[in-house]
């Protein structure tokens, strides 16, 4: 069973790629191909596997498998750190999941305490690993000053954006107008507040 933390998470981060890359003038609807409810099979049949979500072009060069996403996400609310990191493993394997990138997002249970690690494997024989890390956590304060203190202020970020290139997502080169999508502050703190007001951690500012 998904818990609500869980598919809020999901669709938070869904809806703001959708939104960057309709901004930059992409028709999601028919370059974006959305790898819902699939599974993913290794080349030697042994090993599937159906992500959170997962993305690809509807085009792909034809060196690339497309029936396979470019980009992943796996989020883990019950799942354990290891079993994130063996889905990374698994994705960005080039015999089974193929993936380009894999955007990994820890949801604590039992404190507002959020990771999120962008793992790829620089070069083709190269290992995989953690490229980027953005950590979302609520700073410690009395219930008085979280009664006189917004929601927003009370998070602090150890980093404040993290990049899809949009070559990684899409297999080309930017055009006109075209950018990399950057989870930036603000769409963290929004994905933060909407997780912990399902686990019921925050307490409304003023």
């Amino acid at each position: 069973m998904t818990l609500p933390a869980h598919g809020t998470t999901t669709g938070v981060i869904t809806n703001f790629i959708s939104g960057e890359l309709t901004q930059m003038g992409i028709k999601v609807d028919e370059e974006l191909k959305a790898f819902n409810n699939q599974t993913i099979t290794s080349d030697d049949g042994n090993e599937s596997k159906e992500a959170d979500q997962a993305w690809g072009p509807f085009t792909s060069p034809p060196e690339y498998p497309a029936t396979k996403p470019t980009v992943v996400l796996e989020v883990g609310l019950s799942e354990t750190a290891d079993k994130l990191k063996n889905d990374a493993l698994f994705w960005l394997n080039p015999k089974k999941g193929a993936a380009n990138m894999v955007i990994t997002c820890k949801i604590d249970r039992g404190t507002p305490f959020i990771m999120l690690e962008k793992w790829e494997r620089p070069n083709p024989k190269g290992r995989i690993q953690v490229t980027e890390v953005v950590v979302i956590a609520q700073k410690t304060l009395t219930r008085a000053e979280k009664a006189n203190t917004s929601i927003e202020e009370q998070m602090e970020l150890s980093k404040t954006a993290l990049t899809i290139p949009l070559f990684t997502l899409f297999r080309r080169d930017p055009v006109q107008g075209q950018t990399d999508i950057v989870f930036d502050e603000g769409m963290l703190k929004n994905l933060a507040r909407r997780a912990w007001e399902e686990q019921g951690f925050l307490t409304t500012g003023s």
